[in-house]
């Protein structure tokens, strides 16, 4: 039997450029573990955590993918039934910020118009390198009417607040299992 049948199930992708943290936010959210070493993704992966969200039991299905251009192909498959969009830069990379526009744009292109959009600034905790203002990334966030937040996934600072804001936000209202 499946194990998500009796649990209502919140399929959220996190996108980014490579070296970002995305899979990193995810294995320190569901799994309480953090590494320093960089392993890239290949493709695509999934972890699922179960929340309790107003007496529901909730089941997040956290999904990411490569940075990397020559893995678009699947994107439109990639958001297919997302409820939850985390779009991530890292504020010690400027190059990451300013590419933002391009996930926006695949966000406008492939995302369901009832997807809820955070952009998160990923490494608060290396603020000494920081060369993104949290202004200049709270300010592009409204820009588009996404929610904003810093995190951190080394130190957890603000990690478990996109997940469960957007459990909230959506009512974890997704009633049936997502497959890729």
């Amino acid at each position: 039997m499946d194990e998500h049948a009796n649990k209502d199930t919140l399929k959220v992708i996190l996108i980014g450029d490579s070296e970002v943290g995305k899979s990193t936010l995810i294995n320190r959210f569901c799994l309480g573990r953090y590494s320093d070493l960089y392993l890239p993704t290949i493709g695509i992966e999934k972890n699922s955590i179960s929340a309790l969200q107003d007496g529901r039991r909730c089941m997040l299905e956290l999904w990411t993918s490569s940075g990397n251009e020559r893995y678009k192909v699947i994107y439109s498959h990639f958001y297919k039934d997302a409820r939850g969009i985390i779009i991530v830069y890292d504020i010690t990379n400027r190059t990451s910020f300013v590419n933002l526009k391009r996930w926006i744009r695949d966000v406008q292109l492939y995302a369901g118009a009832d997807s809820t959009v955070f952009l998160i600034g990923n490494k608060s905790d290396l603020e000494n390198q920081r060369v993104v203002a949290y202004e200049e990334g709270k300010e592009f966030a409204d820009s588009f009417g996404y929610h904003f937040l810093e995190v951190s996934a080394r130190s957890s600072v603000n990690l478990e607040m996109p997940f469960l804001t957007l459990t909230r936000i959506t009512n974890c209202n997704q009633r049936h299992s997502m497959s890729f």
